[in-house]
């Protein structure tokens, strides 16, 4: 994984790409961290090996494959991949193995680094800083503790945990660290709790921690809305720009979300609008990290460390956000979208996909408005698009949207493509995940078409799947039908295919982090599923943690 990751990377943008797979792992892998079936990387146990084909295991296995780098550096970690090959070429190899070699080449003591085989868990590690301007000494204080879902016949031992820091001056400019003038360090954090100075500070810094997610562990910290807008504007580090905006905007979802559970109102604030703007307007960024930092969180990703979560609340909140966002910066995202606008021969160059990304984006925004000047810039774009990013991307919005013609507009793609089973994937997916009521009785008429079958396992995620993974509000709806559903189809796919079948009895693994009433639902259907007789070992294992979680 670690090493597909890098490929990727160097082929396009570095930056959009580590992105892409942080998002993925706070979402889906710190999830199955804190549920059920949180286990380490290397599992010691299982009563099926195919439910450990997971993100744990592979995911998070490439972060800690990339700590190695993150403290060996390029060179130090080459001389371990070279002593590694030297040793074990033609052999079984275990992770001990990787780790002594890179111990070994690099004359370190990775002893403690075990620790992240061998414990489960997302570690959280929460930070505060300090600064003395009398001594102009800056210090910043580090404390980890156990995750929440921690389970070991051993108590729980700190982590050895690598914090790649730089510090930035008033007018954004990256300070000297050490006597080697480093504007960028890794720290290296092997304790309960560490202290961590820096002299020669003339002005309180504004520190920029964990830089380009420097470890897989959740953060808390002092910083507020003043740093994070000063961070968007001034951090080399793309991936700190980019969580600092998502840290923004994930704070003014979630006030609006306690407003709307209490009865309160909540004003859209300006500093959030103004950072906003200052990002989509930014010039010299690349566009496809601008694409990214105008995406608003998840809200799975923004699930993983909320209790009793009215999802309904929480996408009216998301919503509402939007709505204003829209309002108040439609001629600029209008702006962006014809400036970025590809007329010319099609290309794959990271500077074309930019672009594309970057335009889509905003596309998205502008379909907010409801407008049917802004329906018929997405249905041209449809028809004009000489690429499939673009024609897939209006096209989803369309239906989702339902702009009148959009049946229609389905109709004919089916009929364009229906030789090709990736492309009917596609239409499949879309269809399932309109965020509208009615999407699940469109998956059940789907269910009947020609072009699927519960025996192709690519057409039941691209269905089956997407709606009860990516469609959040119409598979919780409030009556239930959405876990039944799931309940139902996860016995019959056992029969089948006891590999995906236990992939999908596990999107109801979370169901304790939701409010009472959808809790209930979703245990129900865990409890339905955990009736059948028989069941395979596969979903059995998953179901049963899962009640006794």
């Amino acid at each position: 994984m670690f090493r597909d990751q890098e490929f990727t990377s160097d082929l396009q943008s570095r930056a959009v790409k580590r992105i892409e797979d942080v998002r993925y792992l706070r979402s889906a892998q710190f999830a199955e961290d804190a549920g059920p079936m949180s286990h380490p990387v290397r599992p010691d146990s299982y009563m099926e090996i195919n439910n450990f084909y997971t993100l744990t295991v592979y995911e998070k296995g490439s972060e800690v494959v990339r700590m190695y780098h993150t403290l060996l550096g390029e060179a130090g970690f080459q001389k371990g991949m070279k002593l590694y090959f030297e040793r074990h070429d033609g052999q079984a190899v275990s992770c001990n193995d990787f780790r002594a070699a890179m111990a070994d080449a690099n004359g370190v003591n990775l002893d403690q680094f075990e620790l992240w085989y061998a414990q489960n868990g997302t570690p959280e590690v929460s930070l505060s800083y300090q600064y003395d301007p009398a001594a102009k000494r800056f210090t910043i204080h580090a404390e980890q503790k156990a995750p929440k879902s921690f389970h070991n016949e051993q108590p729980w031992q700190a982590m050895h945990i690598p914090i790649r820091v730089s510090l930035y001056d008033d007018s954004g400019q990256a300070m000297a660290l050490n006597d080697q003038s480093a504007k960028q360090v890794v720290l290296e954090m092997t304790e309960t709790e560490q202290s961590f100075v820096f002299d020669n500070m003339e002005k309180e810094p504004v520190p920029s921690v964990f830089q380009g997610f420097s470890a897989p562990v959740k953060v808390s910290s002092t910083a507020g809305t003043k740093e994070w807008a000063f961070l968007m504007k001034h951090d080399t580090d793309p991936f700190n720009r980019w969580d600092a905006a998502q840290e923004m905007q994930k704070l003014v979802i979630l006030s609006k979300y306690e407003a709307l559970n209490k009865g309160m109102s909540f004003e859209f604030p300006q500093y959030l609008l103004d950072a906003f703007r200052h990002v989509l307007l930014d010039d010299d960024s690349d566009p496809a990290l601008v694409a990214e930092a105008i995406t608003l969180p998840s809200l799975k990703g923004m699930m993983v460390d909320m209790e009793s979560v009215d999802v309904h609340l929480l996408h009216q909140a998301k919503d509402w956000v939007v709505t204003h966002l829209v309002s108040q910066l439609q001629i600029e995202l209008l702006s962006v979208y014809n400036q970025n606008f590809q007329s010319g021969e099609y290309q794959v160059t990271p500077e074309q996909v930019a672009k594309r990304s970057l335009k889509n984006r905003c596309l998205w925004y502008l379909m907010h408005s409801e407008q049917k000047e802004m329906q018929q810039l997405c249905l041209d774009q449809y028809e004009q698009a000489n690429n499939y990013t673009d024609k897939i991307t209006a096209l989803t919005l369309l239906v989702h949207h339902q702009v009148p013609g959009h049946e229609e507009l389905l109709t004919a793609y089916y009929e364009t493509w229906k030789y090709n089973a990736l492309m009917v994937n596609k239409w499949l997916s879309i269809q399932a995940t309109v965020p509208k009521a009615g999407a699940l009785d469109r998956v059940k008429s789907l269910m009947q078409h020609e072009s699927f079958s519960l025996k192709n396992p690519n057409a039941v995620r691209s269905l089956i799947g997407a709606f009860c993974a990516a469609n959040i509000t119409q598979f919780h709806a409030e009556d239930g039908q959405g876990h039944q559903f799931l309940a139902a189809q996860v016995v019959a796919i056992d029969e089948l295919n006891p590999q995906v079948a236990s992939r999908m009895v596990s999107l109801l693994n979370d169901y304790k982090q939701f409010s009472e009433q959808t809790a209930a639902s979703m245990r129900r259907a865990i409890e339905q599923i955990h009736a059948t007789q028989p069941l395979s070992a596969n979903v059995f294992e998953i179901v049963d943690k899962a009640l006794k979680h």
